[in-house]
């Protein structure tokens, strides 16, 4: 008879509640019931596990379509956070703090990864649209590769929005009506390649993905604005203003190099390359 049953968590406390889960599993009919046939199911539910030999203490639950439902505390007793079973584990990878040369072994794991921005700049109004993102992460090994993916994806939102849009001042960011950040129209579709390259000190050979995805998509934006239009923004946001004040200042210095004659450099040219990659 043991072969006909399988064990699932559930919560049930007698037959009023046993039939309120029959009617909503559309296990009876609300209009067929009496509380004398609800009552005589709860008991033959009752017999069978007394046949089983499993201890209810005096709490009860429902078998439909040959599956028995058991509370858990019926079975074992649960522990101060209403648990049967719980563990504690840490991860204390082996480290070592920098000596006076700055050598030393301050992180267990560290990560690598490198992004590819590709972007349209119109330089008459400084505006920049990132068209695709694609990001190489070294993740040790994808235990989960949609999380990590999801991970990298956050992570490039993020670096977007500190490359070109996010910056606070005070007294008048304090809300996401004036401190801009990504929508979902401004994210490009990313492109995730996952190196696997285990870590002999991580679960499973895992290493980190975090951070590591946040911190290259802002310089490879700022760069590829260099290579399309030629001119360096070294400060965040990269705002049409600030764009279109580089390119103002690197005007004067491409025409004297032209007087002085030295070769045009097309990847300086302003007006050379609205849709690059960095």
């Amino acid at each position: 008879m043991e072969a006909d049953y399988k064990v699932k968590l559930e919560v049930f406390e007698g037959p009023l509640d046993l039939l309120l889960y029959l009617i909503k599993q559309d296990e009876i009919d609300i209009y067929d019931i009496s509380l004398e046939r609800i009552t005589r199911q709860y008991l033959e539910y009752l017999q069978a596990f007394k046949e089983l030999n499993i201890e209810l203490a005096g709490e009860f639950i429902v078998m439909a379509a040959n599956l028995i439902y058991l509370k858990s505390r019926s079975l074992l007793p649960l522990d101060q956070h209403g648990y049967v079973i719980t563990a504690d584990a840490t991860f204390d990878p082996p480290t070592s703090p920098l000596d006076e040369n700055g050598q030393g072994i301050p992180y267990a794991v560290f990560g690598f990864g490198a992004h590819l921005v590709e972007i349209a700049v119109d330089p008459e109004l400084g505006t920049v649209r990132v068209l695709k993102i694609t990001a190489a992460h070294d993740v040790g090994r994808a235990i989960n590769p949609t999380l990590i993916e999801g991970q990298i994806e956050g992570g490039a939102a993020q670096g977007l929005g500190m490359a070109l849009m996010e910056e606070f001042f005070p007294g008048k960011g304090e809300n996401l009506h004036d401190y801009l950040i990504p929508s979902a129209g401004d994210m490009p579709p990313v492109e995730s390649i996952l190196i696997e390259d285990p870590s002999p000190v991580g679960p499973f050979g895992a290493k980190g993905i975090g951070e590591q995805a946040v911190i290259p998509t802002a310089p490879a934006i700022l760069n590829a604005i260099h290579d399309a239009i030629g001119v360096r923004i070294h400060r965040v946001p990269a705002t049409p203003d600030r764009i279109r004040a580089a390119i103002r200042r690197h005007e004067p210095a491409q025409h004297s190099e032209r007087r002085a004659g030295l070769p045009p450099d097309s990847r300086r040219d302003a007006g050379a390359t609205k849709d690059n990659r960095g």
